[in-house]
């Protein structure tokens, strides 16, 4: 599969509604996915979690996190996967 470049990952990602899987694990290692929905902003993918649920104790605990997101019109040939440090935010949004 060919690799997209910085701008194109996130050409994919800002397109319409996308859903992708957030993959967290715990300070040991123990492995956990969540469907969760994701906007594109500023060249950051935000998501919002409730600090006590899996996703957010998992982030508190160790804040490495991947993603997969889907082309659902063509889902077995376009994919992105995305691995690196998630930058969460403790303040409450109303």
């Amino acid at each position: 599969m060919a690799r997209m470049t910085r701008e194109e990952a996130l050409r994919f990602l800002a397109e319409g509604a996308r859903t992708g899987h957030l993959a967290t694990a715990t300070r040991s290692g123990s492995p956990h996915v969540a469907p969760v929905w994701f906007v594109v902003s500023d060249g950051d993918i935000v998501f919002t979690t409730g600090r006590d649920t899996v996703k957010g104790r998992h982030l508190r605990a160790n804040p490495r996190a991947a993603l997969t997101a889907d082309d659902r019109t063509t889902p077995t040939r376009s994919s992105l996967s995305v691995d690196r440090s998630a930058l969460t935010s403790t303040r409450p949004i109303y």
